[in-house]
């Protein structure tokens, strides 16, 4: 095999990865023209192939977020890489997706010919970590809105992980004296090892 042989075959097999991959792969112009997206961008982002050609990023990038990447584009043409990005993308069907992930540009002659994004598909753990965040938030007002002491221990380690205005006003000291301390002789005047609940079983 030679040399050309085998650049042609290393190419195949780039090319290859870079279809297969369920990451978002797009190479883009200097004037946001869509030069290149693999099949898991179009998976994602529900397009066809032969759709690509007429859109720009700037058609796919949530509004929100076109002003980041008009940055983030000069940043990578004046030749330094970005290597985590997050940002919001628009499907064909109107959906949000979020990504995250890195961008740099590749150059030909000295003159920028395109910035290359790989994007990650982060739309579930956003929702998870914002669902996380929104439940917390109602555990402290519910905590917060009663009037009876609450005390939340790890169940494991028996450290206080959380207490409302009313368990501190019980306890009688400040709160950097209870959260993330054990509850043995802070909240409880039982020992380790004698925990009613977890040795005991009551």
């Amino acid at each position: 095999m030679d040399d050309r042989e085998a650049m042609l075959g290393s190419q195949a097999e780039w090319s290859d990865l870079l279809e297969h991959s369920t990451d978002l792969v797009q190479s883009v112009a200097s004037d946001g023209r869509l030069l290149y997206v693999n099949q898991g961008w179009l998976t994602a982002l529900g397009y066809e192939r032969d759709e690509v050609r007429d859109l720009t990023v700037f058609e796919i990038i949530h509004p929100e977020c076109s002003s980041q990447c008009s940055a983030m584009m000069k940043a990578v043409s004046e030749g330094g890489g970005i290597e985590h990005v997050e940002s919001t993308l628009i499907a064909k069907s109107g959906q949000q997706i979020r990504v995250e992930g890195s961008i740099d540009c590749r150059f030909k002659d000295g003159v920028p010919a395109a910035t290359r994004c790989i994007f990650r598909d982060i739309s579930k753990r956003k929702a998870a970590e914002e669902a996380l965040r929104e439940s917390e938030l109602r555990l402290r007002t519910i905590m917060a809105a009663v009037q009876d002491g609450i005390v939340v221990l790890d169940a494991e380690t028996h450290v206080v992980v959380e207490a409302n205005d009313t368990a501190i006003e019980m306890y009688g000291g400040p709160r950097a004296d209870i959260i993330g301390k054990s509850c043995y002789g802070a909240i409880c005047p039982r020992r380790e090892g004698e925990c009613p609940i977890t040795d005991e079983h009551r």
